[in-house]
């Protein structure tokens, strides 16, 4: 007898080609009938043996549809593919006690022949007799040949299940992802159509049958027609696969679309049988696409007005900056020589107060805080490159962490020393490295050298994409960022811009090479200082003491920036937003931290909250500098544990008091 592991397997095949089902087999009856004649047997069956009884799915001359294990003979063929024959039931003790040799039909003879599916004996074809006798080699020729045609016919049936599966699985998908299928001839008449075709157009698949698929005109993402002009029929006639066609929808009167998907049918000869394709509707996202044109182009006429009114801001502020800070160093000047009399500080006040009424109208106007100040007075002195770099490069670190990009300075203390403005160098280094940094690929490296001669050649290199001969033609445009105001780095396009007019006007030059794929090369040129100078560091470099201020209002940054200018043994550090002061905290140990209480992305409380549970405690603590001043915000940011609140507008002169107390 079969292994449970087979019984198992043919109870599965029998149960998916539905023949544990006793009810007639229309096809198979034909077979009994053959069988009968061809052996001359009163009783011809096709059985299947089944977990409980033996199914006569076509029977001649046997009255009942099943038959129980123990009384059946087909179980002993199982163990085919042989025929197996019983010449007299009686004499055979497997057989003896059947009920079907005991009791009516009486059944004497047994020849059945195995069917085989798939290498597993799911029945017999079988003839029976009711007297003794053997079967004549045709009548075994004759099961054989019938046993092999019932085998086929159950392997087209399975065949055609499995491919009715495949289609329902088919059209359950596409129903499932809002689509239809279809089917063409060579001549593009659809022949099959299937799916969601009913919902989308109102009529019936079946009503599409015969019909030659309309011609449209083949249309872009955007619903307008592609060039150069292409048709659907155009396209089909190529017979060559097709993806993400759009076109407008068959059979409706307002505009949707449909998106198509299709494959080329050829026969085994290679002969073009039609198309097989997919349509989904895609009206909603076509609109969607309209929309984010249009909302692009109006993104596009925003950013063309910002730019104007950038350019406009940019060039009165750059004059009114000077104007404000020279007129506050006047006015905190007391040597006897250059302090003003009282009538010159009356107008100067009358100045100040002005510049800072048309400062305040720019700023609410305008809106453009986040564009770097040009035209400041310069200072040239000698400044170690080494020390430049190096505070340049502590601003960036963390966007050179986030961004997976290595910043190294190659350039060796005290090694080179040009003249020029320390602050303007730190801010031309920046713009080169941070272009290096933003615009390079995650493992990129940014590279500072300097090159011998004079004047010493500050060369920033890094290894990102590069630009194009295009690119560079319009580098130092104002407001041109090529190309990249399409992606999500930030800027301005103003950077390099400022950044060579700084290095001019300290009498050097700044010059970008680039190859496409192989990177970007920013050259500084500046002059030396005098030798004697090159030895040590720069007077400004030793005992410095650094202060972190925060402050979104570049106004008021660049009245501290004029401040610290009294004192080279100061270093002040400007973060813009509550994030960068967390950035640049850090890593670039301070002694001391003014912060506004009011930034654009958090309060000043947040930014101490955040520095504190990093571990940053600058020596001499946090100090609010607000234009917040009720009582109960200064109190709230001493009971915080800052050291002290100073309220906007700053008195200049006893500012400059504490900060001196303080930085001792």
């Amino acid at each position: 007898m079969p292994s449970p592991t087979v019984n198992a397997q043919r109870f599965r095949i029998l149960e998916a080609l539905d023949l544990l089902d006793p009810s007639p087999d229309a096809p198979l009856d034909r077979f009994v009938r053959i069988a009968a004649r061809a052996a001359d047997a009163p009783i011809a069956l096709v059985t299947f043996v089944g977990p409980h009884h033996q199914v006569n799915k076509a029977s001649l001359g046997l009255d009942d549809p099943t038959t129980p294990l123990a009384d059946a003979f087909c179980v002993h063929a199982l163990d085919g593919p042989a025929l197996l024959e019983v010449p007299d039931a009686l004499q055979d003790e497997r057989f003896a006690h059947s009920a079907l040799v005991t009791g009516p039909p009486g059944v004497r003879s047994y020849a059945g022949q195995p069917i085989v599916f798939e290498g597993i004996v799911l029945g017999t074809v079988c003839v029976l007799d009711r007297v003794p006798r053997r079967f004549t080699e045709a009548d075994r020729e004759v099961l054989a040949d019938l046993s092999g045609l019932v085998s086929d016919l159950l392997a087209r049936r399975h065949e055609q299940r499995l491919r009715r599966l495949q289609e329902r699985r088919a059209f359950d998908c596409a129903a499932a992802a809002g689509e239809w299928l279809w089917e063409t001839d060579p001549a593009q008449r659809v022949t099959w159509m299937a799916g969601r075709f009913d919902d989308e157009v109102g009529r019936s698949a079946g009503d599409r049958v015969g019909e030659t698929m309309v011609d449209r005109d083949v249309l872009d993402g955007l619903g307008r027609p592609v060039a150069p002009p292409l048709t659907l029929a155009q396209l089909m006639q190529r017979r060559e696969p097709f993806r993400g066609i759009v076109a407008m929808l068959d059979g409706v009167a307002s505009p949707r679309y449909i998106e198509r998907n299709a494959s080329p049918l050829f026969d085994e000869a290679d002969g073009f049988q039609g198309f097989r394709g997919s349509c989904r509707e895609v009206t909603d996202r076509v609109h969607a696409e309209q929309l984010a044109l249009e909302a692009d182009a109006a993104r596009r006429a925003n950013r063309s007005r910002s730019e104007f009114l950038s350019r406009v801001s940019h060039e009165l502020r750059t004059p009114l900056n000077a104007v404000l800070g020279f007129t506050q160093m006047m006015l905190l000047d007391d040597t006897p020589d250059a302090a003003p009399t009282p009538v010159q500080r009356e107008r100067l006040d009358i100045v100040l107060q002005a510049g800072q009424r048309l400062l305040a109208l720019i700023d609410d106007v305008l809106d453009i805080g986040r564009i770097e100040q040009g035209g400041r007075a310069l200072s040239p002195a000698a400044v170690d490159v080494h020390a430049a770099v190096q505070d340049a490069l502590a601003l960036l670190q963390p966007e050179c962490d986030a961004r997976s990009v290595t910043l190294c300075n190659l350039v060796e203390p005290r090694a080179c020393v040009v003249r020029a403005d320390g602050r303007a160098l730190v801010q031309v280094l920046l713009t080169a490295m941070s272009n290096g940094v933003k615009y390079n690929r995650a493992g990129g490296r940014v590279t500072v050298r300097v090159q011998p001669g004079d004047p010493a050649c500050i060369v920033v290199e890094d290894d990102g994409p590069g630009l194009d001969a295009s690119q560079l033609a319009q580098l130092y445009e104002p407001f041109n960022r090529l190309g990249a105001e399409s992606g999500t780095v930030p800027g301005s396009g103003l950077g390099l811009v400022i950044g060579k007019s700084l290095v001019e006007r300290m009498h050097g030059t700044l010059e970008v090479s680039s190859v496409a794929g192989a990177g970007t090369s920013v050259r500084i040129a500046l002059p030396r200082a005098p030798a004697s100078n090159a030895g040590a560091p720069p007077p400004e470099q030793r005992g410095r003491r650094t202060v972190l201020y925060v402050e979104d209002n570049t106004v008021n940054a660049m009245l501290m920036e004029q401040l610290f200018e009294e004192e080279p043994a100061w270093r002040l550090l400007v973060a813009s937003s509550g994030q960068a002061a967390i950035d640049v905290a850090s890593v670039t140990p301070c002694d001391l931290v003014l912060v506004d209480m009011n930034l654009g992305d958090m309060t000043g409380l947040e930014v101490v909250r955040a520095l504190r549970e990093r571990g940053v405690q600058p020596r001499m603590g946090f100090i609010a500098v607000s234009a917040d001043a009720f009582a109960e915000q200064v109190r709230a940011a001493t009971d915080f544990g800052l050291a002290a609140y100073w309220t906007k507008p700053l008195d200049l002169r006893e500012a400059m008091r504490r900060l001196r107390d303080l930085l001792a």
